[in-house]
């Protein structure tokens, strides 16, 4: 809420006290020295020597959602400046996140791996108990693929119910991840790595491939794992 005055030099040389209009503070630089973030064209006319005089970057922010490539693109038409990603920027924290990626598929690799068998033997153990209960509905007129699309739709409906109950769960902490975050500022007061600096504040996103795509995918594995047990009923 506050004004600044900062000197400016315009092109053709002449000085001048410019007010500028304070709408947050940022943390202090890796030195502990101030900084300012002024709209691009204003900080070009800055002229002040701990500034490193005119400014030489411009940052997009994109908003939640679109892809860093398609605005890299559209910047780059449009503004004509030399434009890259953070994946060009820093090759190293690509590496890491793809890592970060690869590990976390391994890990939902397992975990669908231990539900997969589970579930299969759960609906096994439930067709050699109704042994007799099989026998007698083929009996009075149930064809074999009736009993086998019964056991494939028993599987998925204790699937969805499951999915009812462990999404929601799952969304209402994900919603407390979103909305409070996990806060290490007692550990850290917030570090660099690969020339990113990491907010102690770690804070979780509501994204599709999150919430839905976990859901999806305890459907599909069920359905599969069903087909065993259902032949053998």
């Amino acid at each position: 809420g506050a004004v600044l005055l900062v000197r400016s030099t315009d092109e053709d040389g002449r000085r001048a006290w410019r007010s500028v209009y304070l709408v947050g503070l940022l943390t202090p630089g890796a030195k502990g020295e101030p900084q300012l973030w002024l709209p691009y064209f204003e900080a070009q006319q800055v002229d002040a020597k701990r500034l490193n005089a005119r400014a030489h970057e411009l940052v997009l922010l994109p908003r939640e959602g679109v892809e860093t490539g398609k605005l890299a693109a559209a910047a780059t038409q449009q503004l004509r400046p030399v434009v890259r990603t953070w994946e060009e920027i820093n090759p190293g924290m690509k590496e890491v996140a793809q890592m970060q990626d690869s590990f976390m598929g391994i890990l939902a690799f397992i975990i669908f791996a231990i539900a997969a068998m589970t579930v299969m033997n759960t609906m096994l153990m439930a067709v050699w108990e109704r042994t007799r209960e099989f026998g007698v509905l083929k009996s009075i007129g149930m064809k074999p693929s009736q009993v086998f699309g019964l056991i494939v739709f028993e599987t998925l409906f204790l699937a969805v119910f499951a999915v009812m109950i462990g999404g929601s769960g799952g969304i209402a902490l994900n919603h407390w991840a979103v909305v409070s975050g996990i806060d290490l500022s007692s550990m850290s007061g917030g570090f660099t790595y690969q020339g990113t600096f990491i907010d102690p504040v770690w804070r979780s996103a509501h994204t599709v491939k999150a919430l839905v795509t976990p859901m999806v995918m305890v459907q599909v594995v069920c359905l599969l794992v069903s087909f065993y047990p259902a032949v053998r009923a």
